[in-house]
């Protein structure tokens, strides 16, 4: 599989979100881009995403239902996950991420890349494990 991973998470209008949203786009080849909104301010990055890390996202989206996802109630301010891999796209909230089959082994890898390229700027309470990304470099805000 060759396509290009995007993954988008949170709203930095919603007050009860104190992360902001994060939109990362990882290309086969491991170039990634990440931009972080948040009421804090705006800041985007690129990186190399370790290719291993991108096996493992691959993997556990296989693992699951991807792109489905069971229809469930939304509880008010839920906090939602995107993640398309080529033309297929899943929405899910967060509760669904860490309980449903290869979404929850999935979602975790895409934040923590998201907490190392922000510098820890994205989920600073986050325990992120070891670094899945490499020349990361500020970029301007699209």
């Amino acid at each position: 599989m060759s396509d290009r991973i995007h993954y988008s998470s949170g709203n930095e209008h919603n007050p009860s979100d104190p992360f902001g949203r994060v939109e990362l786009t990882i290309e086969a080849d491991g170039a990634a881009t990440l931009e972080h909104h948040w009421r804090m301010g705006d800041g985007a990055w690129t990186g190399r995403v370790d290719p291993a890390a991108i096996e493992r996202i691959r993997s556990a989206l296989a693992d699951s239902d991807f792109p489905d996802v069971p229809q469930e109630p939304v509880p008010p301010g839920s906090n939602f996950r995107h993640i398309d891999v080529g033309t297929q796209s899943a929405m899910l909230t967060e509760r669904q991420g860490r309980n449903l089959d290869g979404y929850q082994d999935a979602i975790p890898v895409l934040e923590a890349l998201a907490h190392h390229m922000s510098g820890g700027a994205y989920r600073p309470d986050l325990e992120a494990g070891d670094p899945l990304v490499t020349d990361v470099r500020a970029a301007p805000p699209e």
